[in-house]
């Protein structure tokens, strides 16, 4: 700061900046204690703010580029100072490097207290929230994606077990491998491949049922009236009934007990997980026909 004087009277005033951008002051300690020029003033968070904090911590600083002129009046070039690197136990020994990491952190800490985020819209809103949302499936979702698939099975007296392909199985089954080694015989004699087994729920117009099924190479699928009924000791699980429209499947004892009211007419006692019957057979004659 510089005065122009007119005997006593102040005519002007006007500021002198140096090149660096610093303004002059008076001479002495009264003026300025601490020296000619001041000191610069604490960085402060609004200084990170727009450019990147990080920028100092960039070692690979551009060496000044010297004129054409000092390179042909062969002046020596001074070697480049390096800033000292940080050791793992030490301190950052570098002033600017320090601030900047200083302000980094306060912007960070400002950013955690609960300053807003910038608003977003369009492409960008809906990238972030695919990126910073991850929830569990509620539960409800898991079970509404089980598979339900329609059969159709014919019980069978002549199957050993319920068979069906594994192809016709839910998408969500959980089949278990056959690990016996052991396969089904065809009423031809023909080999049956066996793959597994496969526990599954069968609901109809009377209520739900479990199904224990053998997984096997056949064409359709088969209930066995032997699974059905139950082990053959004991009073069993289950009746099974046929006459010439439908067959049923009622609570045990009630074939017992209709055998007790009416005369049976043939029967076929079970023998394994078959029913089997035992007659003696010879070339059928008509009635009134000669022999």
């Amino acid at each position: 700061m510089a005065t122009v004087r007119d005997s006593e009277e102040i005519r002007g005033v006007f500021a002198v900046t140096d090149k660096e951008g610093f303004t002059t002051v008076g001479h002495g300690k009264r003026s300025n204690p601490r020296g000619t020029r001041p000191t610069p003033t604490t960085a402060t968070l609004g200084d990170f703010l727009n450019a990147n904090s990080f920028d100092a911590l960039r070692s690979n600083q551009r060496a000044p580029t010297r004129s054409k002129a000092s390179l042909d009046s062969g002046e020596t070039r001074k070697p480049e100072s390096r800033p000292e690197p940080r050791t793992s136990s030490g301190p950052l020994r570098t002033p600017d490097i320090a601030r900047a990491v200083d302000g980094a952190l306060a912007a960070l800490q400002a950013g955690v207290r609960g300053s807003q985020p910038a608003r977003m819209s369009g492409p960008s809103r809906r990238r972030a929230a695919e990126l910073n949302c991850v929830f569990d499936e509620p539960k409800d979702l898991i079970a509404a994606a089980t598979e339900v698939v329609r059969v159709r099975p014919a019980i069978d007296s002549g199957a050993v077990a319920p068979v069906i392909h594994p192809a016709e199985l839910p998408r969500d089954a959980a089949p278990k491998p056959n690990l016996s080694g052991k396969h089904f015989v065809g009423a031809g004699g023909s080999r049956i491949e066996k793959y597994g087994e496969c526990t599954t729920t069968l609901k109809g117009k009377h209520g739900k049922v479990r199904c224990d099924w053998q997984l096997a190479d056949v064409t359709r699928p088969l209930h066995s009236v032997s699974h059905v009924t139950g082990p053959i000791e004991g009073d069993g699980n289950q009746d099974v009934l046929f006459n010439n429209r439908r067959c049923v499947v009622v609570p045990p004892g009630i074939v017992e007990e209709i055998c007790r009211r009416i005369e049976v007419i043939a029967e076929y006692p079970r023998e394994g997980n078959l029913y089997i019957g035992d007659f003696e057979m010879s070339s059928f004659t008509r009635p009134g026909a000669d022999v």
